[in-house]
């Protein structure tokens, strides 16, 4: 297989970053990082690594960032990770022991969150698939203000690995709940512009059916209280989005 160019896009994580340049030095023959200004000890943590090369660039959105990183790279292949990730030790060894057969253009990994040390298996966060590995020339990171995902040029099917990587986004229960309330807002106001609208009871059926599948469906209880809390913010957050775009249509 050519060789990797990691691509890691950072804001203010010097709790995370050590762990995540950790584990990708091992399939990475370049690592670019793309900072957003951050103000704690992330660009320091970073220049402290001969292999990385650090760049800053003001925050548009995550997909420009990503798409930035990439600009600078010089191999064929992308390896996107963010700074509250890491390879899980069962993705590592899958990807150095079989390196040469990594030779079609696009494949997707799973995402394993957690909330502290604690994962959540299950509910909506599992598996969450996604292309991770790429060939430059084959795809770019979506650019939209919402949640980003890699667009693969079309006619290219991504193989799924059914490994995961970690991600470490929320200490607590109560900063996801923070997250969320803050994305349910920045959600609604992108959607009004975009001429979106809610009915008067979308916000009550769609947080209905959030639970519904979350808590049944993806069976977010085999989680323990972690699992039904996260379930829970799942519900109330398309709850808060849905009126919020409701609201804001109704005395925009």
């Amino acid at each position: 297989m050519p060789e990797i160019s990691t691509v890691i896009i950072t804001h203010n994580n010097e709790k995370n970053i050590e762990r995540c340049l950790a584990s990708v030095k091992p399939v990475s023959e370049e690592i670019i990082v793309v900072d957003s200004y951050s103000t704690d000890a992330t660009p320091e943590i970073c220049k402290k690594h001969p292999e990385v090369k650090f760049y800053q660039k003001e925050l548009t959105s995550a997909g420009d960032q990503k798409n930035y990183g990439i600009s600078k790279t010089s191999n064929d292949y992308i390896f996107s990770i963010d700074a509250d990730e890491e390879l899980s030790p069962g993705l590592l060894n899958h990807l150095v022991v079989n390196r040469e057969q990594f030779t079609k253009f696009a494949y997707t990994f799973r995402t394993l969150n957690h909330i502290g040390s604690e994962p959540i298996e299950h509910g909506l966060w599992y598996p969450n698939e996604r292309i991770r590995l790429f060939r430059k020339d084959k795809g770019l990171w979506e650019t939209g203000v919402l949640r980003e995902r890699v667009l693969p040029e079309p006619g290219v099917k991504p193989v799924k690995i059914p490994l995961h990587i970690n991600r470490y986004e929320f200490s607590t229960i109560q900063e996801f709940r923070r997250d969320s309330e803050e994305y349910a807002r920045w959600w609604a106001e992108h959607k009004l512009e975009a001429g979106e609208k809610a009915g008067a009871l979308s916000a009550i059926f769609r947080a209905t059916l959030t639970f519904l599948r979350s808590f049944f469906i993806k069976l977010a209880f085999l989680d323990g209280i972690t699992g039904v809390q996260v379930s829970v913010q799942h519900t109330r957050e398309t709850y808060l989005k849905y009126k919020a775009l409701r609201l804001q249509h109704k005395h925009g």
